[in-house]
């Protein structure tokens, strides 16, 4: 009952914040999580006014832009289209995801990142993911090569 008046005030006061993240990012990011643990149990209208926060994790908006915060952004919308139970909208955005990852061997070799060698301290070991090592892609690199040997439709 808690969560529901909480994502209820949430929604109902719909904050936009100054800085895009927060919007396009973080808030989508925890109202997911939230529709993947309860949305099950959550009211249909308390569902709708939470999805369109969550679609604000929007993979053709401006924060989604290669080398930047696609894969967090898809990430999201991958994760929705699971709570929505939407196989189709799954596939398409777990291909955006696989064509984001590049084996390199640090951060900014060949694919135009803004990060040199220099300024994050060398090689950043095996190469796999190596542009989110530093900046928490680690996670959604693993969550996502992880999932998809185990994930199946049923």
């Amino acid at each position: 009952k808690t969560i529901i008046k909480g994502l209820d005030f949430w929604c109902d006061k719909d904050f936009i914040g100054d800085n895009w993240w927060n919007n396009q990012i973080g808030t989508p990011q925890t109202l997911v999580r939230i529709m993947l643990v309860i949305g099950d149990e959550l009211p249909k209208n308390l569902i709708s006014k939470s999805q369109e926060i969550i679609k604000r994790a929007d993979i053709n908006k401006g924060g989604s832009r290669p080398g930047g915060d696609r894969i967090k952004v898809a990430s999201i919308a991958a994760k929705n289209q699971l709570f929505l139970n939407d196989q189709i909208g799954f596939e398409l955005i777990i291909d955006i995801i696989e064509n984001e990852i590049e084996l390199v061997d640090w951060i900014g070799n060949d694919f135009g990142y803004t990060y040199s060698k220099s300024n994050i301290g060398g090689s950043s070991g095996d190469g796999q993911c190596s542009f989110g090592t530093f900046f928490g892609y680690g996670r959604l690199c693993h969550d996502w090569s992880e999932s998809d040997q185990y994930l199946q439709w049923s």
